[in-house]
């Protein structure tokens, strides 16, 4: 007897990684996939660079799992989503912009997701189900592009901050949901996409309430943040920077002084893109306002020129 049959059929052909070595009904269709060919596939096509098609494609192959999983239920052949798939899958979404089909995708895997009490060494390793760290980062990415998308879109502030809201409510649980730390990469970006809408206060209570001050010595020469088991959950130079711009935005330069002696004294220190941002803020909110648009702009040159 082959140790690969199925329910007692004999596979009809050499089998091959990611197609199913049993098919009943091989003289009237084709061979079909298995959990390891549904993987490649969307993996293929969402690692493509600039190919939205691609990655809808790979979202739709996700979601032809979701109703084969529902169907074979009694079959011999099970097909059955694990974290490969969505982890492909969400970062189909971030690179789509789709945060609400993100959150969904969320919220499945965190009902399915399998304790670790009841799961063996092999199993957790194969099959279990939990929230990974990319995960959470293809959410939050998504609910970042879905809120620059809004912004083309001219709605209102309200509507353009609720993905960004959404991704907040899920880094604040995450901890005690799932045992994953809260750490600076999380809440950078949300952080710097709360700043896009003007919403500098919101920014800077996400970084000071949730992130501790840095504890570890000055940053080496090369660039190199060596790692520090203490400073796991505190801010790292990227969100210094990023109070030092609410603060320059909202031109209280005391507290933008302050933001950087906290900088400083934590080791880190601005580099030139930094300062940079900092400056086109700066002379933006001291530039006056009608010179801000080309149109006047043009209208001053050609008054000047016919005087």
């Amino acid at each position: 007897a082959n140790p690969n049959a199925v329910g007692g059929v004999l596979p009809r052909w050499h089998p091959h990684a990611g197609i199913a070595d049993s098919n009943p009904s091989f003289r009237t269709q084709s061979p079909i996939m298995n959990n390891q060919g549904y993987a490649g596939i969307i993996w293929r096509n969402v690692r493509k660079r600039n190919k939205p098609s691609l990655w809808r494609y790979a979202l739709r192959t996700y979601n032809r799992m979701k109703t084969l999983e529902q169907d074979s239920k009694e079959a011999p052949l099970k097909i059955e989503r694990t974290n490969v798939h969505h982890e492909g899958a969400l970062l189909a979404c971030d690179k789509l912009g789709l945060w609400q089909e993100a959150m969904d995708i969320y919220r499945h895997v965190e009902a399915t997701a399998t304790t670790n009490q009841t799961v063996t060494a092999t199993t957790r390793r194969r099959k279990a189900v939990c929230v990974t760290d990319n995960m959470v980062l293809s959410l939050v990415s998504a609910c970042v592009r879905g809120s620059k998308q809004m912004n083309s879109m001219e709605t209102g502030i309200k509507e353009r901050r609720a993905p960004l809201d959404v991704a907040t409510q899920v880094l604040l649980e995450l901890e005690a949901k799932h045992g994953l730390p809260l750490v600076a990469r999380h809440l950078n970006p949300l952080a710097a996409a709360y700043h896009s809408l003007g919403l500098h206060a919101d920014a800077a209570n996400l970084l000071q309430n949730n992130l501790t001050d840095r504890t570890s010595g000055p940053e080496e020469e090369n660039g190199d943040d060596p790692f520090n088991v203490h400073d796991m959950r505190a801010k790292d130079k990227g969100s210094y920077a990023l109070l030092v711009q609410g603060a320059v935005s909202d031109g209280d330069w005391g507290d933008a002084v302050e933001a950087l002696k906290d900088m400083t004294e934590a080791g880190l220190y601005p580099n030139s893109r930094h300062l940079n941002r900092w400056t086109e803020i700066s002379e933006g909110k001291s530039r006056q306002r009608s010179t801000r648009s080309w149109k006047k702009k043009r209208e001053e040159y050609w008054l000047e020129s016919v005087r």
